[in-house]
């Protein structure tokens, strides 16, 4: 499960588990019945689930700005290419221009 993925491929915690790091309790709020350990357990997955849920957000967010960035670069970088060849274009313009000029004041 993608869960699996965010927690370093560990299972849902057991109840046991549930116990050690959280006793029940922890669990008691005044005025509410004593959550049994299958709710408690229910109510820290899903607690994990969401976690996962926003780590799982904010990776695509990251990847999607990863990405845009790049793209940024790509335009950026053909950019600068085209303005490299616009330049060695008229470079060349300009040597024949000289060479031709070179040319007739030596026939002269």
């Amino acid at each position: 499960p993608k869960a699996a993925c965010a927690f370093g491929k560990k299972h849902a915690p057991s109840i046991n588990t549930i116990e050690r790091n959280a006793p029940l309790k922890e669990a008691i709020i005044p005025g509410e019945k004593i959550k049994n350990k299958t709710d408690l357990l229910m109510e820290r997955w899903m607690e994990r689930q969401a976690y996962c849920k926003q780590l799982s957000e904010s990776t695509k967010m990251r990847k999607k700005r990863i990405e845009e960035e790049k793209e940024k670069e790509k335009i950026e970088q053909q950019e600068k290419e085209k303005k490299e060849k616009e330049e060695q274009k008229r470079l060349n313009i300009l040597m024949k221009k000289r060479e031709k000029q070179n040319e007739e004041e030596t026939d002269r």
